[in-house]
């Protein structure tokens, strides 16, 4: 049996926390589950602290950023840590949608595509996929990977090519 969940926003800010309040009061663990989560932080307004407190200002964009990005290393840490009690074995992805574009750290047109271009990719997974199959390296290769890892297949890795949006 098979268990896919959909969390978006329930959670707010906080989905990670929300998704594990879920889990532990669910205690059924013994099901193989794919659970997407849509994360928000760091994003902004940067409205967390580092320790995922409520931000009561918020001034200083900078260190708002720097907070919630603190805040979400935190809970992916937490979350990874209980799934892996739970599951040693399970494959853990964090992914962003796009990487970061505060204006003042522009310059040319060439920062601001490598600025959003970079994102966040963390994959936590057996030592023995990563010894099998290699890093991904990048968000179609993550993809590529978690199927290689949990199913046994052998998919090739494609070539990493960013694309941009052009707008008309």
């Amino acid at each position: 049996e098979r268990l896919v969940n959909n969390i978006f926003t329930e959670g707010g800010d906080l989905t990670l926390y929300y998704y594990l309040k879920y889990a532990k009061k669910s205690k059924k663990n013994n099901n193989s589950k794919f659970v997407f989560i849509d994360q928000i932080i760091p994003h902004p307004p940067f409205n967390v602290t580092k320790d995922c407190s409520p931000r009561l200002e918020n001034k200083n964009i900078d260190e708002g950023y720097k907070e919630s990005y603190q805040c979400a290393l935190k809970e992916i840490s937490d979350f990874t840590t209980y799934i892996s009690t739970v599951d040693p074995k399970a494959i853990i992805v964090f992914q962003g949608d796009h990487g970061h574009s505060f204006p003042e750290k522009i310059k040319t047109e060439k920062d601001e595509i490598l600025y959003r271009a970079s994102i966040f990719n963390a994959i936590k997974a057996p030592a023995e996929c990563f010894k099998k199959f290699g890093k991904p390296h990048s968000n179609v290769n993550t993809v590529r990977f978690v199927l290689n890892c949990a199913y046994g297949f052998d998919f090739p890795y494609r070539q990493i090519i960013h694309y941009q949006r052009l707008d008309l």
